[in-house]
């Protein structure tokens, strides 16, 4: 009987994985992923894994049409000591109808032959790009006496082309003509269904129907390298986030790390618990998860690019904190018709450099003059810098400063920070975000008052926003505003630079220039 989930196994997914294999009973090669390895070195590698390998003849059109293939495939099979087979793909295509019957009638024969030559275990694959010609497949299938049938989904969950005009239905998806064939299977008294190519824990919930249902499929590895995350019931982008999770894939990888190496693990293990009807263990998302020996400088209101801006001062304070982890806080850079271009371009070429001489990560809550009117990114001013009539001449050579490098700036941005902070005794909460305004009327008893109202609101343990044109800290509650690093602002409070760090263990304290 097999599981509800068997993963499909390349060898580069292998090398991240490692032991989590092991928990699983079968597993399914690709014989076009390996074809061109030594066999005897391959039989060793898979040797290392307490898992029962299953080669699947699914591979590349142009491969299945060499007439000798299935021999080749067979004597690789016997070669590495596999002991089960899925067999036989060949391509069949709604455009193509004659041809989805030849093929189909060619799996068939391929099937019988595989039979007569191989003394071990086979999944029959059933073929046919029409109801008609899948029935003929599974007919033939059940008359051999085989009580499991494998078929190929993928196909039909990536494509986004209509099965119409090939089947008069104009409403028809690719997906919901790949239900319809799934249907057909179940109406034969197959014991077990397995449905190969099955994407991701949302397409195994819809495909939830039959108790017979079993899955199969590549793309927790794909999306775990493309940074996308399963939870029990979705897929979330991480390419920009990070997450918590105590999965056996993740609790022990460091949280950087855990973006990349325990992803393709960690979806893995999500998707054979949605598979297996089992409770799985749901991911928390961060915008920073900062690791117990890293720190964090919070610094806010640079304006580069105003003539008033004090922003080489700040990147001083900066130079010498050298934090983990750099928050740019509201208002990075000035926009508008009397910017100074040329600071941009120096602050950029300064961050650049200071990246990759000391490897701190940037991040950046968008201020508001930077998000309305006109977003920074989105601003004529800011994107034609100097040209009268960009409709003419927006593609001539432009060199105030380095546009692709503020696209990756603000590659991401956010106007709030879910933050967790790992310490000793646990982790804190920390809330980071920007304000529409300044509150330009509060006295500073007043303003760690508000601060402390809503950092309960939220319910965090820190919350710092850029509530005040002056710095202010409420170490006790968790609480400040890192003031502005300009010399001249239209506000009724002193304008006054400052920073926030928390360091490693978790406190903070308020640095100002004079410090």
């Amino acid at each position: 009987m097999l599981p509800h989930y068997i993963p499909i196994m390349g060898p580069e997914a292998l090398e991240h994985i490692g032991g989590l294999l092991d928990e699983f009973q079968y597993a399914i090669l690709p014989y076009y992923l390996v074809w061109h390895d030594d066999p005897t070195s391959l039989k060793h590698e898979l040797s290392k894994y307490d898992v029962e390998w299953i080669l699947s003849s699914i591979m590349p059109d142009e491969a299945l049409l060499r007439s000798d293939i299935h021999i080749r495939f067979l004597e690789f099979a016997s070669k590495i000591g596999v002991r089960h087979l899925v067999v036989w793909d060949m391509p069949t295509y709604l455009e193509n109808y004659e041809e989805s019957l030849r093929n189909t009638e060619v799996s068939i024969n391929r099937l019988l032959w595989f039979k007569e030559n191989y003394r071990h275990n086979i999944i029959p694959l059933a073929k046919g790009a029409y109801p008609e010609h899948l029935r003929i497949s599974l007919e033939n299938i059940l008359g051999l006496g085989y009580e499991v049938v494998a078929f190929h989904v993928s196909e039909y969950l990536t494509s986004r082309l209509p099965p119409y005009p090939y089947i008069d239905d104009k409403t028809l998806t690719a997906k919901d003509y790949m239900i319809q064939m799934i249907k057909v299977i179940t109406e034969y008294p197959f014991k077990e269904i397995l449905l190969i190519g099955v994407g991701n824990p949302k397409t195994v919930r819809e495909l939830d129907w039959d108790d017979r249902f079993r899955y199969s499929g590549y793309s927790w590895y794909i999306d775990g390298k493309n940074f996308r995350l399963y939870t029990g019931e979705k897929v979330i982008d991480v390419g920009y986030r990070y997450f918590e999770c105590s999965c056996p894939a993740c609790k022990y990888t460091p949280p950087l790390i855990r973006r990349r190496a325990s992803l393709p693990g960690h979806n893995l293990l999500t998707i054979r618990g949605v598979a297996e009807d089992e409770e799985v263990i749901e991911p928390r998302i961060y915008e920073l998860i900062a690791d117990h020996h890293e720190d964090i400088l919070i610094i806010s209101g640079l304006y580069v690019g105003n003539r008033y801006s004090r922003w080489r001062e700040a990147i001083k304070v900066i130079e010498e904190m050298e934090p983990s982890h750099l928050i740019f806080l509201g208002n990075t850079f000035h926009v508008g018709e009397d910017t100074i271009y040329n600071m941009w371009r120096e602050f950029l070429e300064w961050l650049v450099n200071y990246y990759n001489g000391t490897g701190t990560l940037i991040h950046v809550v968008k201020g508001v003059w930077e998000t309305w009117p006109v977003d920074i990114l989105k601003n004529r001013y800011t994107v034609y810098p100097g040209i009268e009539d960009p409709l003419q001449t927006r593609l001539e050579p432009e060199e105030k400063y380095p546009l692709g490098f503020l696209h990756r700036f603000y590659t991401p941005s956010w106007t709030r920070m879910h933050i967790r902070k790992y310490t000793l005794d646990g982790s804190i909460d920390i809330y980071v975000y920007t304000l529409n305004k300044y509150h330009d009327t509060l006295t500073p008893d007043e303003a760690k008052e508000w601060l402390t109202n809503e950092k309960r609101f939220k319910q965090v343990d820190m919350l710092y926003t850029d509530l005040t044109t002056y710095p202010i800290l409420n170490q006790e509650e968790g609480v400040g505003s890192p003031g502005i690093w300009l010399r001249k602002i239209e506000v009724r409070t002193p304008a006054k630079p400052g920073a926030i760090h928390i360091n490693n263990k978790g406190e903070a304290r308020l640095i100002t220039p004079e410090e």
